[in-house]
């Protein structure tokens, strides 16, 4: 810690006095030659000897981009000295979350902030977005940024070269619709609902009650427009800034799932990065560090705007937030479907076990 915020404090220094230097100016040509041949032997002696490309889905303005740019970028490349440079793209420019995510696998991109969408790869995954498993956002977060290191490293990087960083917690996933306010499972009768590519997502949002509608996070406004689907699920303030919210009446804060964000990256970078040294520390030291700060970063944002968000949606005249859903009445529909997972993947019921021991 001591040393992270050392490097703050010099990164601060440097900033302060570029910024002096280029309110002094110089007094002759001698001083800008001499100023210029500096910054070109800088520039020189730091060319990035690696790029990390960071994919993910957020808009621009998201707290998750906000935070790669704030903290991740910047404590990556002063670390590294500027021998690594990162390089963020986010609302899909890299092609959709399977398509980043592939791209991962095959080392065409280096990392990507992504859903729990690896379950294609990796189905006994799935459970951890299984509806109403956690009790509480803080038992969702521990059990992501500690035993399920072991669950991935089972899972998935025993089959493919990738390796799991952490996770943020999205929140809670509330359904909305643009049909009628649901509060049981009766009322969600009929409603067209988009869901991701998931088997189990697809069982669970049926058992509450909806029409599942399976396509990319890309599509939804679209369809929304069309009426290919009636609504669709998301963290709150995932629906605010995907602007979800103009095309969805109804916001019903069902709580039925906890979505993570998660950190991957590339094995074969990772293993570069672990040749690489700065110091007393490698470059797989200073990403996971960046992973960790900008997961408590993104983690404080989306906990402060949550509530700023529903208020913005109360007083949206177009929208109607619903708050006295029976969550009970949708969590007992669904337990079946718990059931039929962990009997056909009961070698991950081992983790859900390890996960209901955390303290809510």
């Amino acid at each position: 810690m001591k040393k992270k915020m050392l490097g703050f404090a010099l990164l601060l220094l440097v900033g302060l006095a570029v910024v002096a230097s280029g309110c002094i100016g110089s007094s002759s040509s001698q001083t800008q030659t001499q100023t210029q041949s500096a910054q070109e032997t800088k520039e020189s002696t730091t060319q990035p000897e690696l790029v990390i490309k960071i994919a993910n889905y957020y808009a621009p303005n998201h707290p998750v981009n906000e935070a790669l740019e704030k903290v991740f970028k910047p404590i990556v490349e002063y670390r590294s000295g500027g021998k690594i440079k990162v390089e963020i793209y986010p609302a899909s420019q890299l092609g959709g979350e399977r398509e980043f995510i592939e791209g991962v696998i095959e080392g065409t991109i280096e990392m990507c902030v992504s859903g729990n969408l690896w379950s294609r790869w990796a189905p006994q995954v799935d459970w951890v977005e299984l509806g109403y498993v956690w009790k509480s956002l803080d038992q969702a977060y521990k059990f992501m940024n500690g035993p399920a290191f072991d669950m991935y490293h089972e899972f998935v990087e025993s089959k493919y070269d990738v390796k799991y960083l952490g996770s943020f917690i999205r929140g809670w996933r509330v359904a909305g619709n643009n049909v009628r306010p649901v509060r049981t499972p009766e009322d969600a009768k009929g409603i067209k609902y988009r869901v991701w590519e998931s088997e189990w997502i697809i069982k669970t949002v049926k058992a509450m009650g909806f029409e599942p509608v399976a396509m990319p996070v890309g599509e939804v406004i679209s369809a929304l427009e069309t009426g290919t689907v009636d609504g669709g699920g998301q963290p709150i303030y995932q629906i605010y800034y995907a602007g979800w919210y103009k095309y969805l009446k109804y916001i019903s804060l069902t709580n039925h799932v906890v979505n993570p964000g998660e950190f991957w990256i590339n094995g074969g970078v990772w293993k570069k990065l672990g040749e690489m040294k700065f110091g007393d520390e490698t470059g797989q030291d200073i990403i996971q560090d960046a992973v960790y700060a900008t997961i408590q970063y993104i983690n404080q944002r989306l906990r402060d705007e949550e509530q700023i968000i529903l208020k913005k949606l109360e007083e949206d005249p177009n929208t109607e937030v619903i708050y006295d859903v029976d969550r009970e009445a949708f969590a007992e529909r669904v337990k079946p479907v718990h059931e039929e997972f962990f009997q056909k993947y009961p070698e991950a019921k081992k983790y859900y076990d390890i996960a209901m021991q955390i303290e809510p």
